[in-house]
């Protein structure tokens, strides 16, 4: 089916240009809007009536596209998401989520300009095309990013940080610990020693007072014999 464009509108034209559509995308959506009129004769003879109004708004609204698309040259937006054990986001970035974190940048732009033909879902960087009127085209980078991160990948994370470790690095470790654990062993050793000898002397101070004790009584019994 063939329209007239009362707007420029993505890939189809500018103001004024008859395009070629689908049947049900003229009549369901760009006439419906005010987009496009049917390229008859009646339609096509209101145009011409409304052409110096509509192409005056359309070059508005270029020098508007034009301005925020300079305003976003470097753009970024950062989303932090929810992640399984094993880094699968939960849920997904709209073009309606990507509208409001620029908003959040001053920079207005219709959900319907971002080019995403389905929901963000995976981590990492993502180009996003947005195209705010006819051929003012421009891209952001989107940044999805775990909130934390979980179990799974902290593990990873160490499992790659022990990895990462030379031979050398490992054999220092290795004699380090060999030589705490010699060192505790002969602390050990020591303390043994040092008990034993305590023993020793204890057995000896008992017996030197057992042979007095007996002396002494011995004494006793000789002196009460002679009397």
């Amino acid at each position: 089916m063939k329209v007239i464009l009362r707007e420029s509108y993505e890939s189809l034209g500018r103001t004024g240009d008859d395009v070629d559509v689908k049947p049900g995308f003229a009549r369901n959506y760009l006439v419906p809007q005010g987009i496009a009129y049917p390229a008859n004769r009646f339609y096509r003879k209101r145009f011409e009536a409304e052409r110096e109004a509509l192409l005056h708004v359309d070059s508005e609204r270029r020098s508007r596209a034009e301005a925020v698309a300079e305003r976003a040259v470097g753009a970024k937006v950062e989303f932090k998401v929810r992640v399984s054990e094993r880094g699968q986001m939960f849920g997904a970035i709209t073009n309606v989520n990507i509208a409001d974190a620029l908003a959040e940048q001053d920079i207005q732009i219709d959900r319907r300009k971002i080019s995403l033909s389905t929901p963000i879902k995976t981590l990492g960087e993502h180009q996003v095309e947005i195209r705010p009127h006819g051929d003012v085209i421009f891209k952001v980078l989107v940044q999805v990013i775990p909130e934390s991160a979980p179990e799974a990948l902290r593990e990873l994370s160490i499992r790659e940080l022990v990895e990462g470790i030379t031979e050398e690095e490992l054999a220092a470790q290795a004699a380090e610990e060999a030589a705490k654990l010699a060192g505790e062993e002969k602390a050990d050793e020591a303390a043994a020693e040092s008990a034993s000898e305590v023993v020793e002397m204890v057995e000896m101070v008992e017996a030197r007072s057992d042979t007095e004790d007996e002396d002494a009584a011995s004494a006793a019994a000789d002196e009460e014999a002679e009397k």
